[in-house]
């Protein structure tokens, strides 16, 4: 939601409310019923602000613990009540609807005093109910089996469209005791109103042999929905059997909740990971922030960086992704990212004292690189991966070496195979993209290079290689291995299996990558993982991986087209063939 922001007839900018927020996992969700025979649930998180969804994951199926791990950032487009999220089970007891399962929420109130980042418990589906309704009844005085009811008017319902309000109707419903047979009303449709007036009855009488006095009459709201199934907003229910015949009640009543699944005030519905910020920002034109760019330009030429506007912009900001975007926008825009490069890799190389550890941290220059690779080259990465990434979705062969994880009937040595196969391609095709790699990109790995020759030049042998590593493998393909949903390679997330075996790939990877047999420490806490390594960290692996990176660093067109054609003839995989 955007608004004006005016101060003596001047234009100062505009407000901007902006709510982002992750959802992790959920965990210890309560298990199916025994006449449902799946081994877990089909469950899925839906966003909602006040009832309108917003958002929505993927379905994680078969488990009580399913992990997603999913961004989302919209402008609020109008005031609110509640923001909440609510766990689903897909059609969970057979039925032909989905239930939910549990929510939490949050109040407008609470978001902006503070932001969220925890497990939070599940609670029942009180749904964002509020407001109240105004009801006539009165039990016949001279007939106890008829009941009239008057629904004459609600205020302050939830508001379920984008201008705030609901298409609101009511539904009365005669529950009868033996909860085999009911009789139902329904008032008509209020458009666009949280404050309907409705001033309509209805009888009801109770069939021969029932008493009145032992059935229920429910007084719900609702939100009709043309794109989906309507949504609640909250009921009363009534008890004729605690009112006196021939009086006449007129009360103002509160709505309350209702409870999909059956379930106690203290029964464990599992929890959910959930970080939530709400951020209130104001939007200037952009000569307002011309001083600021000028200070962002003068960081670069600054003796001492460390007391430099952009060094203290990127140290006091909790988020640094935020920072690293912005100042990537700024400079990429200007032309200027190779000079922001040169001054981030340059001070953090003269700062770090252990050549292993260099580039390997969170900080404002990895941060920065990072957000470029991302907006350059992820169609690269795209063309590089995909096809492997999908053959190994669609293959769901097992690599599971770890004998601690191995099922009854699996064969190790199969799967030794198996991981070897994958890794074999996803190295084929890493080390036969260099001429696809973008020019800036080369560029930037080029800078980083050099900064790291230039502060450790006692382990130049080393540092050409690992300095560039840190970016091209750990923080690019390593990772769009691990979550290839999150780089736009699956539309999907990997089921156990297929995900168990992305994790062998990527860490079977970054180990070759390291190229450094030292690094085989890092193995003692898997020593499963030892006999792939050995398998694959031959010398002639070591020697592609040397020379992929320096392909990065090259620009020259012919010494990537000779040097990828080289690696295609002696790849291990070609070899085989």
């Amino acid at each position: 939601m955007a608004l004006e922001v005016q101060q003596g007839g001047v234009h100062h900018g505009r407000v901007e409310k902006i709510i982002s927020f992750r959802i992790g996992e959920v965990k210890n969700l309560p298990p199916t019923p025994a006449h449902d025979l799946r081994s877990g649930r089909d469950v899925y998180v839906v966003a909602a602000l006040e009832q309108e969804e917003i958002f929505r994951t993927p379905t994680v199926e078969r488990t009580l613990n399913p992990f997603y791990g999913e961004d989302f950032s919209f402008e609020v487009p109008r005031d609110f009540q509640f923001l909440s999220f609510y766990v689903y089970d897909a059609d969970c007891f057979g039925l032909s609807r989905d239930v939910k399962l549990g929510k939490v929420g949050f109040k407008y109130s609470d978001l902006i005093s503070s932001n969220v980042d925890m497990w939070l418990p599940l609670q029942p589906d009180s749904a964002e109910v509020q407001g109240k309704i105004h009801l006539q009844f009165s039990v016949d005085r001279d007939d106890s089996r008829c009941i009239s009811i008057g629904i004459l008017e609600c205020c302050c319902l939830s508001g379920c469209l984008t201008n705030g309000h609901s298409d609101c109707y009511c539904h009365v419903i005669l529950l009868y005791p033996d909860a085999t047979r009911s009789e139902g009303r329904r008032t008509q449709v209020k458009k666009k109103t949280v404050d309907p007036q409705f001033n309509e009855f209805f009888v009801f009488k109770a069939t021969d042999g029932i008493s009145l006095a032992d059935s229920i009459i429910r007084v719900s709201m609702w939100h009709s929905s043309l794109l989906s199934d309507d949504i609640f907003l909250g009921q009363v229910n009534l008890s004729p059997k605690e009112m006196v015949s021939g009086t006449l009640y007129n009360l103002w009543m509160a709505l309350g909740p209702r409870h999909e699944l059956p379930s106690s005030p203290h029964a464990d519905l599992g929890s959910i990971r959930l970080c939530v910020q709400f951020k209130e920002n104001i939007i200037y034109g952009s000569e307002v922030y011309e001083p600021l760019k000028a200070l962002l330009y003068c960081s670069l030429t600054m003796k001492d960086f460390a007391s430099s506007p952009m060094f203290l912009i990127g140290q006091v900001c909790q988020n640094r992704n935020s920072v690293a975007n912005i100042l990537v926008n700024i400079f990429l825009k200007d032309g200027e990212i190779e000079k922001l490069v040169g001054v981030l890799t340059n001070y953090e190389a003269k700062n770090t004292s252990d050549a292993n550890t260099l580039f390997r941290g969170n900080s404002l220059t990895t941060k920065v690189i990072d957000e470029l690779m991302k907006k350059v080259g992820m169609s690269y990465l795209q063309r590089t991966l995909q096809s492997i990434i999908d053959e190994i979705f669609e293959g769901r062969k097992n690599c599971e070496v770890d004998p601690s994880r191995l099922a009854e009937n699996d064969n190790i040595d199969l799967n030794l195979k198996n991981l070897l196969f994958y890794v074999e391609r996803v190295f084929s095709a890493i080390t036969s993209s260099s001429v696809s790699c973008p020019r800036l990109m080369c560029r930037v790995f080029s800078i980083v290079k050099q900064a790291a020759l230039c502060h450790f030049p006692e382990l130049a042998g080393m540092v050409k290689y690992t300095a560039v590593s840190a970016f091209v493998f750990l923080r690019l393909f390593a990772p769009a291995i691990l979550n290839p949903k999150l780089f736009g390679l699956r539309p999907e997330y990997a089921n156990p299996i297929v995900s168990r075996n992305l994790t062998l790939v990527s860490k079977t990877l970054q180990n070759l990558a390291n190229i450094s047999q030292s690094k085989t420490a890092s193995l003692k806490k898997e020593v499963f993982m030892m006999e792939v390594y050995k398998k694959i960290a031959d010398e002639q692996h070591h020697k592609m991986i040397r020379m992929v990176k320096m392909t990065a660093v090259h620009h020259c067109y012919h010494y990537i087209v000779s040097l990828s054609t080289w690696i295609r003839y002696q790849s291990p995989v070609e070899a085989k063939r």
